[in-house]
């Protein structure tokens, strides 16, 4: 049962995370930070990774993909401070809202697979 659940969840994170990898991608334009070199050039290259890993979940059935989703979610939450573009706050709250969304979701989806694929029980 948990199995199924999991490959269920997995699949609809992966949808997420690639719904999260458009927005990411256009969020530049949108939003207007592409002329900040390096929020726009993040935003192009996590969402570029992050759609490629949401791609590959949805064909196979592996948890590689879950965990590369959720770093990458947590990079594109951190990369306004660590890439250093605090002040420009279009990217910083797209990048913080976005990311925060692939790191739940990749969470709630690894969650899962521990029930599903059995986790070591505490002693």
């Amino acid at each position: 049962m948990w199995r199924k659940l999991w490959q269920d969840v997995a699949k609809g994170v992966s949808l997420i995370n690639l719904a999260v990898a458009v927005l990411l991608f256009i969020a530049p334009w949108v939003v207007g930070f592409s002329t900040v070199t390096k929020a726009a050039v993040d935003a192009w290259g996590v969402a570029i990774l992050l759609a490629l890993a949401a791609a590959d979940g949805l064909l196979r059935e592996d948890r590689w993909h879950t965990w590369a989703e959720g770093i990458l979610g947590l990079w594109a939450f951190l990369a306004p401070w660590i890439l250093g573009f605090p002040a420009e706050t279009g990217a910083v709250v797209s990048h913080v809202i976005l990311g925060l969304i692939a790191v739940v979701a990749s969470v709630t989806a690894l969650s899962l697979s521990a029930r599903a694929h059995g986790s070591p029980k505490p002693a």
